[in-house]
């Protein structure tokens, strides 16, 4: 990477709440957490706190890391499945007050950022259907199959547990579908008083929580689930997202001795060596995924970053002996 890319993409951190379910199912399967977690240089200690963060490059693969301890290749909906009420406190208090499904995710999408900076849940009703659909704010070698199942099973649990009559659901393309009229299905422990208590509370540790990370990383989580979406990360949608203005978020960049531009690049320039050496994607493909218009500016783009081609690359990174997985002891 060269120097007109400050921010690189392993370097970013991610919360660790997401693990802490990780761990809880490992133990159920009798994996030792602490072990696991210290062959992937990450210390146990660091999920009992409030504001915890591990390098990305130490969550590379780990979901499907423990899916092979624990020999389950059904991990992550496990995970997903041992959810349990209050588990995630004011969040999980201030849903389950809702007066009604709809309410209560209503309520998730607002808040889940308390509990995850990684996962954002949109809710769209078209005609008679209703869609609850994760969107991941990480990179794919960083999350995989199992976080992705883990994530849609939590929600559907979530779902199925909060109301107060069954409620047919549907998962498809790891999105969860319903009829839209269950989204008035009432809960089983809806509280008007506490709801509207639970809201301020929430909504007080919500814009009292400082963005984790520096204003870089902040910016590459948001313009990574915007590439995700196959959506152009520009600098205006970016910084509505961080609820600052453009002028702002450029100052905020530079005083990191960075730019916007150098975010984005560093962002793609980590992506493109993951699609390069880990998928058989095409190089065109590649270009397309990451925002390209065109295979040609790909390839600038890349020979600016790296001072090479992506074709050589590629050729260059799946030479390279990959190291084996650790496995925990049982």
């Amino acid at each position: 990477m060269t120097e007109r890319a400050k921010v690189k993409l392993f370097d970013l951190t991610l919360g660790v709440g997401p693990l802490r379910p990780l761990a809880a199912q490992l133990e159920a399967c009798g994996v030792e957490p602490k072990a696991f977690f210290a062959g992937r240089g990450i210390d146990v200690a660091v999920l009992a706190e409030r504001d915890g963060r591990v390098p990305i490059r130490k969550l590379i693969g780990i979901w499907e890391r423990a899916a092979e301890a624990a020999r389950d290749p059904h991990f992550g909906r496990h995970a997903g499945e041992r959810l349990e009420p209050g588990m995630f406190g004011v969040v999980s208090d201030v849903c389950e007050a809702s007066a009604t499904l709809g309410d209560a995710l209503s309520q998730l999408s607002r808040y889940l950022r308390i509990v995850t900076e990684t996962v954002t849940v949109r809710v769209d009703v078209e005609g008679r259907v209703a869609t609850v659909e994760p969107r991941f704010r990480m990179p794919p070698f960083a999350q995989g199959r199992q976080a992705m199942a883990f994530t849609v099973a939590a929600l559907e649990h979530f779902i199925r547990t909060v109301v107060s009559q069954p409620v047919a659901v549907r998962c498809t393309a790891m999105r969860l579908e319903l009829d839209a009229a269950a989204l008035k299905t009432p809960l089983k422990r809806q509280s008007p008083e506490r709801a509207a208590a639970l809201d301020v509370a929430a909504h007080r540790v919500l814009t009292a929580q400082p963005r984790s990370g520096t204003v870089g990383e902040q910016v590459a989580r948001v313009a990574m689930g915007e590439l995700r979406l196959g959506v152009e990360p520009v600098v205006d949608g970016v910084a509505a997202e961080l609820a600052t203005s453009v002028r702002s978020l450029q100052r905020a960049l530079s005083q990191e001795g960075t730019t916007y531009v150098k975010v984005v690049d560093a962002l793609r320039y980590g992506l493109a060596q993951h699609h390069l050496g880990e998928t058989e994607l095409s190089i065109d493909e590649v270009a397309f995924v990451l925002g390209f218009s065109e295979t040609a500016a790909f390839y600038r783009a890349f020979k600016r970053w790296s001072g090479t081609t992506p074709a050589l690359t590629r050729a260059a990174l799946q030479r390279a002996p990959a190291a084996p997985p650790q496995r925990a002891r049982r």
